[in-house]
């Protein structure tokens, strides 16, 4: 996934929930992302720094020192949650419905080969044989589940 970036001020405002002003300030900061010539602020450059100013920030609210904290907090945990939707869209997480869609079928096949070794070839394979044959057909059984299983996952688009 390519990094976005944003070309104004004011389409990054709108994209942090800030005001322009909140977002100047930030901006105006030692060691803030600089816009770059051509495509703009780096999203989750912007997004980090301020996440990690937020604590430090003064707003210039006139109220209490409970409101200051308030507005500082909310500042914050937009960042962190911007910062999550951009790692998702770079593809560090998944929805547990996306994950849940591609390993049902998956998990049913999976199933089906435990069920078909443990109930039909196992036991008909070890009738007759003593504990030695018998550990020595229960491991060729289980690797060769194995090996299904890993070419099953080897299929998932994750």
């Amino acid at each position: 996934m390519t990094e976005i970036h944003i070309k104004t001020k004011l389409e990054l405002a709108k994209r942090l929930e800030l005001s322009r002003t909140t977002l100047d300030r930030y901006l105006s900061k030692p060691g803030a992302p600089t816009r770059e010539r051509g495509k703009g602020w780096s999203l989750a450059a912007v997004t980090a720094f301020i996440g990690e100013h937020a604590d430090a920030e003064r707003t210039r609210l006139k109220g209490s020192d409970a409101l200051r904290r308030a507005k500082l907090r909310e500042i914050e945990l937009r960042c962190k949650r911007l910062a999550f939707a951009l790692e998702c869209d770079r593809g560090k997480f998944i929805l547990v419905e996306d994950l849940s869609k591609v390993s049902a079928p998956t998990l049913s096949a999976f199933r089906t080969m435990v069920y078909d070794v443990l109930e039909v070839r196992a036991p008909m394979g070890m009738s007759g044989l003593g504990i030695a044959e018998g550990r020595i057909y229960g491991r060729r059984l289980a690797d060769e589940l194995l090996q299904k299983l890993q070419a099953v996952f080897a299929t998932w688009p994750i």
